[in-house]
């Protein structure tokens, strides 16, 4: 690909307006950690569209700040909010899921008007025809997940 062709790719973005709760789920999606790298279920190295690999790049990168504003909020409010023992730690009924009793409703509303708050996102629209997508790369639920950032065509 030619640099005059990468950056004719840069110039059409368009804006893809994501809830946080969006966010997170495309970013933790297995699916997209398996097209960022490259690979199959198996690790096996797989083909993908030089132009479609450059756009989730440049997508995964205007994703980086919104996320970071994000986690950083959502710590926030465990913090603020979560259960603490005599020492003053964080109460975690197992990792990563912390305990709320008394401030529980008030967190759980914080919460979900933080999951709620819609992001605008200016990137390059992505476009993957089901036949470009290997065999083992994307299961039925990567793809109900990544469809509001990659429009996948027949």
């Amino acid at each position: 690909m030619t640099n005059k062709k990468v950056l004719k790719l840069a110039r059409k973005k368009i804006q893809i307006n994501l809830k946080n709760l969006d966010i997170e789920g495309i970013t933790n999606s297995e699916g997209l950690g398996r097209l960022r790298e490259g690979k199959d279920m198996r690790g096996n190295p797989i083909p993908l569209p030089v132009e479609f690999s450059f756009k989730l790049a440049v997508l995964l990168d205007a994703l980086q700040s919104p996320t970071k504003a994000y986690l950083e909020q959502k710590q926030r409010l465990i913090n603020t909010y979560g259960d603490r023992d005599k020492d003053n730690n964080l109460i975690q009924a197992r990792p990563g899921v912390f305990v709320f009793s008394e401030k529980g409703e008030i967190f759980q509303k914080e919460y979900t008007k933080l999951m709620n708050i819609e992001v605008p996102i200016f990137v390059a629209k992505l476009e993957l025809k089901q036949k470009e997508i290997p065999n083992g790369v994307l299961s039925t639920n990567d793809i109900l997940v990544l469809r509001s950032i990659i429009t996948f065509k027949d």
